[in-house]
């Protein structure tokens, strides 16, 4: 005899349930070690052989904690009937699976593992929305006391919080990689990003470069016109770099008015290349809300990974060096670890600024 196809349409608030269970960003297919505490304690206060914590997706069931489960079916046949008949601040208790006429031709009723029995609270989200649940399975039909669906209501709750928790440890984590400021990486990201390059170049040999660049000039604006006209002048000079680095490479603040750049896959001709343009674009002149238009400078300095570089701190410590012969040379905006240039000056200048491949200084500056 043909089975029947179970129908059962999810609610009309499914969109926004599923932007709520995506907001948490559980690991996929990962259990998660501590929900297993909770699983194992579901189990127990029902005597039951099988229990899981999940969120409840559109097709399947994300298991954070199981105990008797095999994942991989459940997954795909238990969630296709769950998902739409879980509702908020209402355990689901089916006593018998083959009696009930939206579960009972779901394959693990009909077929092995025979499931008879299941009890389930939801796990409701701050928005009202059920974004999981804490449930517990059985092949033998039975009941269930009021004691225990209140243990499976207070399991439910400290899911929530659980998950509440590991939200906001992300969001924080999340915040932690950017600058609140300049929306560029932040010192954390940088020095992640820094680490991971160098190990995978002294691996494979793939050429990579560091700059790292020195504004000046956004002091001077501090003092003149106050430090909200300060922070707007580092978001703009932030934004035009930004635009100037290639996709790949790493932007960060490291501090006040100090940034650097992982290069990617770089090499010193493309270093240079984009420390010309880095240059050009910080350049150009900026106006303040108040109508004044002032100018901030840069200067580079550029560290090539070598097999000479032994380490992190070696290469920062070149870059660093490159840096401060490029303070020094007044005449030249940016300087190349290890080398000398006699090439036409780069420089920013006030008024009208002087172009890339002049012969020399611009006697405004």
């Amino acid at each position: 005899m043909p089975k029947t196809q179970l129908q059962c349409p999810p609610p009309a608030s499914e969109p926004a349930r599923l932007v709520a269970v995506r907001s948490h960003e559980m690991p996929d297919g990962l259990p998660e070690l501590e929900f297993d505490a909770m699983a194992r304690v579901a189990a127990a206060m029902l005597a039951a052989p099988m229990a899981f914590v999940a969120l409840i997706d559109e097709q399947r069931l994300w298991f954070k904690a199981s105990v008797g489960i095999d994942l991989q079916r459940l997954e795909r046949d238990l969630a296709k009937c769950l998902h739409p008949i879980v509702r908020p601040n209402a355990p689901l208790v089916i006593e018998d699976l083959s009696g009930d006429t939206r579960l009972r031709d779901n394959p693990l009723v009909t077929g092995v593992p025979l499931l008879r029995f299941y009890a389930g609270a939801p796990v409701v989200d701050t928005s009202g929305q059920v974004v999981g649940a804490v449930g517990v399975l059985d092949v033998q039909a039975r009941g269930i006391s009021e004691v225990q669906l209140d243990a499976l209501r207070d399991l439910s709750a400290v899911v929530r919080a659980a998950l509440q928790a590991r939200r906001h440890a992300v969001e924080l984590a999340r915040q932690a990689m950017v600058d609140p400021l300049t929306g560029t990486a932040s010192r954390k990201q940088f020095d992640q990003t820094l680490d991971a390059e160098m190990q995978h170049a002294m691996r494979t040999g793939e050429p990579f470069t560091l700059l790292l660049l020195s504004l000046d000039g956004v002091s001077d604006i501090r003092n003149g016109f106050g430090a909200a006209c300060a922070d707007a002048a580092l978001r703009e000079v932030s934004a035009r770099m930004l635009r100037q680095v290639r996709l790949g490479d790493v932007l960060c603040r490291l501090s006040g008015e100090e940034f650097g750049v992982v290069m990617r896959h770089g090499a010193e001709a493309a270093a240079e290349v984009l420390a010309a343009r880095i240059v050009a674009t910080v350049r150009e002149p900026l106006t303040l809300d108040s109508g004044d238009a002032v100018g901030v400078r840069v200067c580079i300095g550029i560290a090539a990974y070598s097999d000479n570089v032994e380490s992190v701190a070696s290469l920062t410590g070149h870059a660093e060096q490159a840096l401060q012969q490029a303070r020094r040379q007044h005449e030249r905006r940016w300087n190349f670890f290890g080398r000398k240039f006699e090439a036409p000056a780069l420089r920013l200048v006030a008024g009208e600024p002087a172009e890339l491949g002049d012969d020399g200084p611009s006697p405004d500056g």
